[in-house]
């Protein structure tokens, strides 16, 4: 008894030492642990391993589409591009890509091999006719073919033409698209909508119609499909816009740049936890001949929206703290004028991080960004009698958003990541 006392006593000593090492209390007053790391965050997981059995992708063709596939010469945007998707798709999972048409609302629909449906979308071979209630559309989809372990493409310029006797079903859209995606909020399933835009020949014509692909699937699942749909619209120079619902909460990798020409008034220190990121800034001094100090932070934003890449959209939703004051930054690059090794094959973006002054002597930075897609009320419009003409912008498309943000309970203020945190401390 008198030895296990002894050793408890010496464990005790040995701890107490350790943090007599670092500014023990400081630090644990921000929250970091004694040596002045950040915690991990334990509460978020990360996504399994995509596993997609196969890819179902339903083809709006109702009258309203057939101006994206005319038979006459040069081929629209729409026609181009949608053809080549399905080529993507199935050359990235061959033997799992299955297509349908749909031409109505409450028709069943019409299943067509790959090569036969990219041949129809070239020459506008399909029955051009149907009346389209989208929430009625999707609900079938749902019913049929909940995505479990498969990916669901729903391609539609979203337009509503319900028969004469159900036109005020319009007025339950919001509703009606908040019911038929409650299960898969419920499920931890996600649901992205992507907008893009087409020359349009039909009796109306128009040089940029949006259409839309509206993608449902498990997170890691939806996320890869995604990726290559993100890289090819990219390699085409395709422009697109984009929101998600349901994406599960990550923390990116992020780093301070180890080799910042602009030190020598601070030392960043790895944090071991952390996949060796530098997270930690150690003696902070704010020389009379440099009246700030200044740093690069690289940051891995591959898993999330594609829109977020830009340099314009961080610019406006980065939003770093130190407490509760606001910090301003400098430059963002995809190409840092700083040179890292190990933290620059890590990241995507970097940016420049400027700081005046610190009242303590340790201090914690916070780095959030802000997911705020604004692109949707631009495009719609609420001029139901000329839903079909406006062919710039969709009728109702705040309708469906509004739908799928009370399907997936979508507060006014969400983040793609919140509260990456790094230490400050002064010598």
């Amino acid at each position: 008894m008198k030895n296990l006392l002894l050793l408890i006593c010496l464990l005790a000593s040995l701890l107490l030492n350790s943090c007599r090492t670092c500014k023990n209390e400081e630090c644990r007053s921000q929250n970091f642990d004694c040596e002045c790391c950040p915690f991990k965050d334990t509460t978020i997981k990360p996504l399994p391993k995509a596993f997609i059995s196969r890819i179902n992708i339903f083809l709006e063709t109702s009258g309203s589409m057939e101006g994206y596939m005319p038979p006459s010469l040069p081929s629209t945007k729409f026609q181009i591009i949608s053809g080549k998707v399905i080529s993507k798709l199935n050359d990235n999972y061959q033997n799992k890509v299955y297509f349908f048409s749909i031409y109505n609302s409450k028709s069943k629909f019409y299943s067509q091999n790959l090569t036969d449906a990219r041949k129809k979308i070239r020459d506008g071979g399909f029955a051009w006719s149907g009346s389209t209630y989208i929430p009625t559309m999707l609900d079938s989809i749902k019913r049929g073919y909940f995505p479990k372990t498969s990916v669901n493409i729903f391609i539609s310029d979203f337009i509503f033409s319900p028969e004469v006797r159900d036109q005020k079903q319009k007025d339950y859209t919001d509703s009606d698209i908040s019911n038929i995606f409650k299960p898969f909020s419920d499920s931890l399933l996600t649901t992205s909508l992507i907008c893009l835009f087409s020359d349009f020949r039909n009796k109306i014509k128009c040089d940029s119609s949006p259409y839309y692909f509206l993608i449902q699937g498990k997170p890691e699942n939806l996320i890869e499909i995604k990726k290559l749909l993100s890289h090819f619209f990219q390699r085409e120079s395709v422009s697109f816009k984009e929101i998600n619902f349901g994406l599960p909460s990550s923390k990116p990798f992020y780093s301070v740049l180890p080799n910042d020409i602009l030190a020598g008034n601070y030392t960043p220190e790895i944090c071991p936890e952390f996949d060796s990121a530098y997270l930690k800034i150690d003696g902070i001094e704010f020389l009379p001949k440099n009246n700030c100090i200044s740093f690069w932070v690289g940051i891995n934003l591959s898993q999330f929206p594609f829109y977020s890449y830009d340099t314009g959209y961080l610019r406006t939703n980065l939003e770093l703290k130190i407490g509760a004051k606001e910090i301003s930054f400098g430059e963002i690059s995809q190409i840092p004028e700083v040179q890292s090794l190990t933290e620059k094959s890590k990241c995507t973006h970097f940016f420049k991080i400027n700081i005046l002054d610190l009242t303590e002597n340790v201090s914690k930075l916070n780095i959030s960004l802000k997911d705020k897609p604004n692109w949707m009320s631009a495009i719609n419009h609420d001029d139901y009698p000329n839903r079909e003409k406006i062919r710039l912008r969709t009728y109702g498309l705040n309708n469906i958003i509004k739908g799928l943000e009370e399907a997936y309970n979508v507060t006014d203020t969400r983040y793609l990541f919140k509260d990456l945190q790094i230490s400050l401390i002064k010598k």
